[in-house]
């Protein structure tokens, strides 16, 4: 109950629901409601439960699928380290996150790795295109200081481990560490990550266009032309001395 509170904290629950799968059966996910799912719960004691991170639109039918683009709410920042993590070393790990950039709301444990949450406040006025970039930029800083990073976790349309359930490789139950409650906006954690979301075009440096006249009008030159530009300059010359054709010219 405890995640479930944490991925609605903040979030306007009107018509959002989540994916849950249990016993792995990625085929028939169950859709429910946010705001049934934090009003009642969810009780299982399967092993293997997942839950989605972000909310999706549904009309009552299954044919709204479990993808990006029908994402409705992008509440969260989360990256997946995917590496063999006993519950004894849960602390001593979540310590040793407190020297990254931006420390995240708070983390859980799958029974083998962890999972690190950053919640967004401007959620709705974040774009998916400004999110993903987000979400890049957020796990190729982490991955360059912990390499197991998992690359697919920059799927806005991921599931997580659900808390209380046991994962069946390592026998081990999740569990979630709250660390603080603060609301981030997305432009604090991209300066924090250092990622830049605007999308700032490079600015192409224009030559001078230099012109050639002379190749420009090369293909013109003939001796036809040459003679009749001669007769032209002679016609000038004769204007210019008013007709008087005396001299050795």
């Amino acid at each position: 109950m405890t995640q479930i509170r944490e991925l609605t904290k903040g979030m306007d629950l009107k018509n959002k629901y989540f994916y849950v799968v249990e016993n792995s059966n990625f085929r028939q996910p169950t859709v429910i409601s946010a705001s049934k799912l934090l009003k009642e719960g969810i009780q299982t004691t399967c092993e293997d439960c997942y839950i989605s991170v972000n909310t999706f639109r549904y009309k009552g039918k299954m044919d709204i699928a479990r993808r990006e683009e029908y994402v409705v709410s992008k509440n969260f920042i989360f990256i997946d380290l995917d590496f063999e993590c006993k519950k004894e070393s849960f602390d001593f790990i979540t310590n040793e996150l407190k020297k990254l950039p931006l420390e995240p709301n708070f983390i859980t444990f799958s029974g083998k790795g962890l999972w690190l949450f950053y919640r967004i406040n401007n959620s709705n006025d974040i774009s998916k295109a400004k999110w993903n970039k987000l979400q890049k930029g957020v796990f190729a800083s982490i991955k360059s200081r912990y390499e197991v990073a998992d690359p697919k976790s920059v799927d806005m349309a991921r599931y997580t481990r659900m808390i209380g359930t046991v994962n069946s490789d390592s026998n081990e139950v999740a569990q979630i560490k709250i660390l603080n409650s603060y609301n981030y906006n997305s432009d604090d954690i991209a300066k924090a990550f250092n990622v830049e979301l605007e999308y700032k075009p490079k600015v192409k440096k224009e030559e001078p266009k230099v012109i050639n006249l002379v190749a420009k009008y090369e293909k013109y030159r003939n001796e036809f032309s040459l003679n009749t530009t001669r007769i032209g300059d002679l016609k000038h010359l004769i204007y210019m001395r008013n007709n008087s054709l005396e001299g050795y010219r």
